[in-house]
């Protein structure tokens, strides 16, 4: 139901609006409106004077206090002190009412939506009726960015909070994947791990070359920014390049492509040909007793020389190690912050070995002789095919750009 002051006030805009006012005179519309103008301002101040209070945001506010603990928040409600009582509902659910003070203090996660209603009655000497009520469903708390335990990036990583934490023994690995951090307030526990090894010891690491296990001959290098207008602790940052991949062997390489290995000789020289006799022929003279012996007409040739075998194909090279990547740290109260940066590019990949020549081939046997004809000569072995080389060893990779503002340690 309607109030009285509300009910005037729609009848006032009317009047106002469109002039719906059923007068016959302009001076009575007039003396009309400032008439019902004059008793809305005399209800307005008597409802002030009976602590009648209207609630909107301006009157109203809502803040989010943090708490000592990473993620969570206590959401402050206060409300003009005119309000007898308060009945406070959040995402739907009663939570109490409250009277004698205009306070209302509520703990919540990080980056919650929360639906607020508050609905305000009078004093008890004014009647404790229901006066107005205020919806707000554009309430979030604010978010943080808590790094808990050990991850991994599969892609870049921007984070916007108002928080981030690095817990005890929690560690962000990137990957290669670029990392960005924009905060208002950085917290950095101690790892409390003691293995003598920077990528044990270190809350974002790179790369860990020992738990990457095969990894493509392409890859991206880290680029991490941080930005924070308060910091605390020290941070430990491995900036490590990936090792460069060992080129394959020749042999490997043919393998993989389905290329026939050179397992056999190359070809054979040609044999050579046979020497020709003559016919029997008569024999004339004191040692013949009438009997006929041939002679050679053509000797024997020698055989050819076996053909040449081939040269070896050569070794892959090996892939350049990767580079540590590039940080930027820039904090504004860094009096309770510091910063400690390990660096060790990748090493180059080793050269892969060429495989050995092909075998000459053999020479061509000579053809035959007969004890009237020449003796013919065997061909000579093929010269073996040249090793194939080796391909070459991958370059180490470098060291990136570190800039920042804070006290740091940088270390090899």
């Amino acid at each position: 139901m309607k109030s009285p002051l509300l009910h005037k006030i729609l009848v006032l805009g009317l009047c106002l609006s469109v002039g719906a006012c059923a007068f016959k005179k302009e001076d009575a519309e007039d003396k009309q409106r400032q008439e019902l103008a004059d008793e809305v301002t005399k209800q307005m101040q008597e409802d002030h004077k009976n602590g009648v209070v209207v609630l909107k945001p301006s009157n109203t506010s809502v803040e989010f206090v943090e708490l000592e603990e990473p993620g969570y928040y206590q959401m402050v409600v206060k409300w003009p002190e005119e309000v007898g009582s308060m009945e406070i509902y959040i995402n739907g659910t009663h939570q109490k009412t409250i009277s004698g003070h205009n306070t209302f203090k509520y703990d919540t996660k990080h980056n919650q939506k929360i639906k607020l209603v508050l609905r305000a009655y009078a004093p008890p000497a004014h009647g404790g009726a229901f006066q107005s009520q205020l919806e707000r469903d554009d309430l979030v708390s604010p978010p943080d960015y808590i790094v808990s335990r050990t991850g991994y990036l599969e892609s870049e990583l921007i984070v916007n909070a108002n928080r981030v934490y690095f817990l005890n023994g929690a560690q962000l690995y990137t990957n290669g994947h670029d990392l960005r951090i924009k905060t208002k307030r950085l917290y950095v526990e101690e790892l409390r791990t003691h293995t003598g090894i920077a990528e044990d010891n270190s809350h974002i690491v790179t790369f860990n070359q020992k738990t990457l296990g095969k990894i493509p001959l392409e890859f991206q290098n880290s680029n991490i920014s941080i930005e924070s207008d308060y910091a605390q602790g020290k941070l430990y940052v491995a900036m490590i390049g990936v090792n460069g991949t060992d080129g394959r062997d020749a042999i490997d390489l043919i393998s993989e492509q389905g290329r026939r290995h050179m397992s056999q000789p190359a070809a054979a020289g040609k044999n050579g040909d046979d020497g020709v006799l003559s016919k029997m022929v008569p024999c004339h003279g004191k040692h013949c007793s009438g009997a006929q012996e041939p002679r050679c007409i053509t000797n024997p040739t020698s055989g050819s020389d076996g053909a040449n075998g081939l040269s070896g194909s050569r070794g892959e090279d090996g892939s350049k190690g990767g580079s540590t990547g590039n940080l930027s740290v820039k904090v504004i109260d860094h009096s309770n912050f510091s910063l400690d940066v390990f660096q060790k590019p990748g090493k180059g990949g080793r050269k892969g070995k060429g495989n050995p020549g092909q075998v000459g081939g053999p020479g061509g046997a000579p053809g035959n002789h007969f004890h009237k004809c020449a003796t013919a000569s065997h061909g000579k072995k093929g010269q073996d095919g040249a090793p194939g080389a080796d391909g070459k060893d991958g370059e180490d990779g470098q060291l990136g750009m570190i800039d920042t503002n804070v006290r740091v340690t940088i270390g090899q």
